[in-house]
């Protein structure tokens, strides 16, 4: 709670989504409104974590599967977040994403999995079209990578891709 939700909970606007498994939680990750960058900013993947070894599709993680989108992020945390500031249907009173701006912050810290995220899994979406580095930032006392994500061609590529469905 205090890593997860207290750390963004003072934000003007944020967001928690836990991943279920068989009654399980095995994945959570938040969003925020991310003044730093502007008006109509939001901050998504904050505090992201997956317990892969709890879910039915443990494999090594390569550079197809990055490009391709099939991990747990891209699967499911990416497009919640896209939805949280309205692309995606209405369920959270229908803005228009036209003026939003949707940000994933990376750093080199060791961690969990941040350093592979910083040097491999971000530079391959920016190579993709997905993410566009936009600068460094010294953000809560850390130095970190600003990346922006453009929805339209991240949801392009997910939807051609096989999309993972659970039925438990």
């Amino acid at each position: 709670k205090k890593i997860l939700i207290d750390s963004i909970s003072k934000e003007r606007e944020w967001q928690v989504w836990f991943l279920q498994y068989k009654n399980k939680i095995v994945g959570s990750t938040a969003a925020h409104s991310f003044d730093e960058m502007g008006e109509n900013s939001y901050r998504i993947l904050a505090r992201t974590c997956v317990f892969t070894d709890e879910l039915p599709i443990n494999n090594v993680r390569t550079k197809k599967q990055i490009i391709e989108h099939q991990s747990v992020t891209p699967q499911f945390f990416i497009p919640a977040c896209i939805e949280w500031v309205g692309l995606l249907g209405k369920p959270y009173g229908g803005y228009s994403l036209k003026n939003k701006k949707l940000y994933i912050t990376t750093n080199k810290n060791e961690a969990g999995s941040q350093k592979l995220v910083h040097k491999i899994w971000a530079p391959m979406l920016a190579k993709s079209g997905c993410l566009e580095y936009i600068k460094d930032l010294n953000y809560r006392n850390t130095p970190q990578s600003i990346w922006r994500l453009n929805p339209q061609i991240f949801l392009s590529q997910l939807y051609k891709q096989r999309l993972w469905r659970y039925n438990d």
